[in-house]
C-alpha cells in the first residue's frame, strides 16, 4: 500500500515539475511580421525603428492641440505652456514625473477622463444647449441619414454665429492650429498604459466641426473661394497629422475630421451658386490620396506594442509567449491594411485562437486567457473594433476619391450638361473615375441617377442602393452629387 502510495506521489511530483518546467521555459523574443525589422527593447528604440523623429520645436501644431483648451486668460505662447507639454513628452526629460504631475492637476484633462476637463466643460454644455435647440448643423450625419447641409448651415445660419461667438478664444486657437506647417503627433509611449495620455481630443472634434460650419457659411453668403480654401485647409492639415500619427485614437478623430471636411465640400459643390471657377481649386487640392495619408499600419504598431507590454501576472504567465499573440493579431491586420478590402482573402482574425485542445491550459495559461479575452469576433471586443479602425480608412478613401471625381463631374457637366449626355456617359469619360476604384469591389463607383448619388459598396460588397450606415458596416459609401448646367 506504502509503495503504491509513493508511486502515485512521485508520479504526482513528476508531472507538479513537468508543469512547473513548461511554464519557466519562455519562447524567443517576440517580433511583428509587417516586413521590417523592429526593436521592441525599449518604447525609445521602438518608437525609432518604424519612424522620423517627431518635432518638438515650438512650430509643431501638436502643442497648440494640447494647449487648444487652456483657460482663456492664458497666453498659449508663453514659455511655461510650451515646456509643461514638451517635459511630458520629449524623452529628454522625466516624462513620468511631469506626467504624474499633470495628472494630479484637476483643471487638467486626459485619458482615463473622457476629456472632461474643466477649463473647456463650461463650452460643451454651452454648445450641448444649443445644438439641442437648433439640431446638429455643425456635421452632415443626422439620425443616419445624408442631410441637404447647405440648407441646414442657411437655415440655422445664426446659430453658426452663435456657436462662433460661444467657442471664442478656442475657436481662434484653432484657427492658428489649422495653419501650422507642421503637425507631428509626440505623445510619450510607455510600456506602462497609464502613462499615456492624450490631449482633449473631444475639444478637437468640436472645433473642427464648428470651423467647417462657419467655412460653408461664409462660402455660402458670397465668399466662395475663401471658404472652400478654408475647408480644404482643414482637411490638408488632418492628413498630414495622418502621416504622423501614433496612436489610434489621434487616427480616427483626424480621419473623422477630413470625412466632414469632404462632405463640407461635395455638399457647396451641390449648391446651384457655386462659382465654376473653384471646381478646379478642389481639383488641385485632392491628388492621389497615399498610402501614410490614411493608413492605420503606425497606429496598429503603436497598440500591438501597449498590449504586448502590460502586466498579465507572473504564474502560469510566459510574457514572450503572450506577447507573440499580440503581435501575430496586430500583424495580421497590417498586412489586411495594406491592400484594398476586394484583395482581402477573407476576415484577418480567423484561427488566431491560443484556447485550443483540451490540453490549453498546460503552457502560459494566463496569458492564453488574457489574449483570447480580446480576440473574439463577437463586435465591440477590442480586435473586432481594430478590425472596423482599418474598415474606416477605406471609408474615407471612398469619400475622397468620389468628391475629387464629383468636383471633375461638375466641371465637366457645367461645360457639356446642355448638349444632353448621359451623366454615366461624362462619367465614363473621366480618367479619375475610371482608374480611382471603389476599394471594396475594384469596380468604378456606381451613379445613381434617380438619386443624384456617386457611391461604393461597403465592406460587406453588396449594393444596398446608396443606403448608409452608421451603426454597422451593413451599408454603402454614398455622396450625393446634383448637377447643374451654368452658363
Amino acid at each position: 500500500m506504502k509503495k503504491k502510495i509513493m508511486i502515485t506521489l512521485s508520479i504526482l511530483l513528476c508531472l507538479v515539475v513537468l508543469f512547473v518546467g513548461i511554464n519557466l521555459v519562455d519562447a524567443p523574443r517576440a517580433k511583428f511580421s509587417v516586413g521590417i525589422e523592429i526593436d521592441d527593447s525599449s518604447p525609445d528604440s521602438f518608437v525609432k525603428s518604424i519612424m522620423k523623429a517627431p518635432s518638438f520645436e515650438r512650430a509643431n501644431a501638436f502643442y497648440r492641440l494640447w494647449s487648444l483648451t487652456e483657460p482663456p486668460n492664458v497666453d498659449i505662447e508663453a514659455d511655461e505652456i510650451f515646456m509643461k507639454y514638451r517635459r511630458m513628452h520629449d524623452p529628454q526629460f522625466d516624462n513620468k514625473k511631469y506626467i504624474d504631475e499633470w495628472k494630479k492637476g484637476k483643471e487638467n484633462s486626459f485619458s482615463g477622463t473622457m476629456f472632461e476637463g474643466k477649463n473647456y466643460k463650461k463650452f460643451t454644455e454651452k454648445r450641448k444647449a444649443l445644438l439641442d435647440k437648433y439640431g446638429t448643423f455643425d456635421s452632415h450625419v443626422s439620425s443616419g441619414k445624408l442631410n441637404d447641409w447647405v440648407s441646414e448651415i442657411l437655415t440655422h445660419k445664426e446659430a453658426v454665429r452663435e456657436l462662433k461667438a460661444l467657442s471664442g478664444i478656442y475657436f481662434e486657437r484653432y484657427e492658428k492650429m489649422v495653419a501650422c506647417d507642421i503637425i507631428d503627433e509626440f505623445t510619450h509611449l510607455s510600456k506602462d498604459s497609464n502613462e499615456i495620455i492624450f490631449p482633449n481630443f473631444l475639444a478637437w472634434l468640436q472645433q473642427a466641426k464648428l470651423y467647417n460650419a462657419v467655412y460653408m457659411l461664409d462660402s455660402l453668403e458670397g465668399n466662395w473661394e475663401n471658404g472652400v480654401k478654408k475647408i480644404l485647409l482643414q482637411f490638408d492639415f488632418c492628413k498630414r497629422s495622418t502621416k504622423s500619427n501614433r496612436f489610434l485614437l489621434t487616427t480616427l478623430i483626424s480621419r473623422a475630421i477630413m470625412r466632414e471636411s469632404l462632405y463640407a465640400l461635395a455638399n457647396l459643390m451641390n449648391s446651384p451658386n457655386f462659382p465654376p471657377k473653384l471646381y478646379d481649386t478642389i481639383i488641385q487640392g485632392l491628388p492621389p490620396l497615399q498610402y501614410e495619408e490614411l493608413g492605420t499600419r503606425i497606429s496598429l504598431l503603436f497598440e500591438g506594442y501597449v498590449l504586448g507590454h502590460q502586466n498579465y501576472g507572473w504564474f502560469l504567465f510566459q510574457e514572450n509567449r503572450t506577447r507573440q499573440y499580440f503581435y501575430d493579431a496586430i500583424s495580421r491586420l497590417i498586412n489586411t491594411d495594406k491592400l484594398p478590402p476586394y484583395e482581402w482573402k477573407g476576415y484577418p482574425l480567423d484561427n488566431l485562437q491560443v484556447k485550443t485542445g483540451l490540453f490549453w491550459w498546460l503552457q502560459n495559461a494566463k496569458g492564453k486567457i488574457a489574449f483570447d479575452k480580446m480576440i473574439t469576433k463577437n463586435e465591440g471586443h477590442f480586435f473586432y473594433n481594430l478590425y472596423v479602425s482599418i474598415f474606416k480608412a477605406y471609408f474615407l478613401k471612398s469619400v475622397y476619391d468620389m468628391t475629387r471625381i464629383s468636383a471633375e463631374l461638375h466641371k465637366t457637366y457645367t461645360q457639356d450638361g446642355v448638349t444632353g449626355k448621359p451623366v454615366q456617359e461624362i462619367l465614363n469619360g473621366l480618367e479619375t473615375y475610371r482608374t480611382w476604384l471603389d476599394p471594396t469591389t475594384g469596380k468604378p463607383y456606381k451613379w445613381d441617377n434617380k438619386k443624384q448619388l456617386l457611391y461604393g459598396f461597403g465592406l460587406d460588397m453588396d449594393d444596398d442602393g446608396g443606403r448608409i450606415s452608421h451603426d454597422s458596416m451593413d451599408g454603402d459609401v454614398p455622396l450625393p452629387v446634383i448637377l447643374y448646367v451654368k452658363k
